[in-house]
């Protein structure tokens, strides 16, 4: 693929934290790590990402360990960087799950996770994709900040309806606590209980019922939403 990141000549980059990183000059190897096992197992995770597949990275990152980890997010940022940005929307959607998982299994903070899944055209990846291996892969590493991560995503949610938030709502229930308050938030509830098949069992049954709906009143540009036919109904289901 081009514009891949190559293993011989990885190109010099700024760490996400702001602060310069070292030059990659050694031959592929995953800084801090060592050896001829860490340059294979980079090969590795740049195979992963050359497919693409979500699988692979998390194959990879079950195999490493967390230093190893870590110290491959920027060469992930570079990857995706250094890429094309497909056309065809399935190739792309499948292209940025797999750098979804990559980055969340590498990052070192929830900050960095979520300033890397709102860049660009990720903010988007999950309007109608499976937000389920970014999941997997943050509790195989049993990072403790899946709940912080929901919140930071969820305040950087789009206005109207789309971007990721069915991956911040798989990460608030993952997380636990208390789910995102945004407006942006308790708008994507509300389009979900609508959608839903059975908007009454989405609301009795549902784990944020009671946190969210009164939410209704407080966010003042929400009441259009509430404005649509809830199955044969033609007002919000009670």
């Amino acid at each position: 693929m081009t514009g891949a990141v190559a293993v011989g000549s990885a190109p010099a980059v700024t760490g996400a934290d702001g602060d310069p990183a070292r030059e990659r000059a050694d031959g592929g190897r995953v800084p801090g790590s060592g050896g001829q096992d860490a340059a294979e197992r980079w090969k590795g995770l740049r195979r992963a990402l050359d497919t693409p597949s979500a699988q692979r990275v998390l194959d990879w990152v079950r195999a490493a360990d967390e230093k190893q980890r870590r110290a491959a997010f920027d060469y992930v940022a570079v990857h995706r960087k250094e890429n094309p940005q497909w056309r065809d929307w399935r190739v792309w959607e499948h292209r940025n799950v797999t750098y979804a998982v990559a980055l969340a299994g590498c990052a070192s903070t929830a900050k960095k996770a979520a300033a890397a899944l709102n860049r660009g055209d990720m903010s988007w990846t999950f309007a109608n994709a499976d937000p389920a291996p970014v999941v997997e892969v943050l509790r195989l590493r049993a990072v403790p900040w899946i709940g912080e991560l929901a919140h930071l995503l969820a305040a950087k949610l789009p206005a109207e309806q789309g971007g990721n938030w069915p991956l911040v709502y798989a990460l608030a229930l993952a997380g636990g606590g208390e789910p995102p308050a945004t407006e942006q938030f308790v708008a994507g509830w509300i389009d979900r209980v609508r959608e839903s098949a059975d908007p009454d069992a989405e609301l009795r049954d549902g784990p944020y019922t009671a946190l969210l709906l009164p939410l209704l009143f407080t966010h003042d540009r929400l009441g259009s939403r509430l404005d649509y036919n809830y199955g044969n109904r033609a007002s919000c289901p009670r």
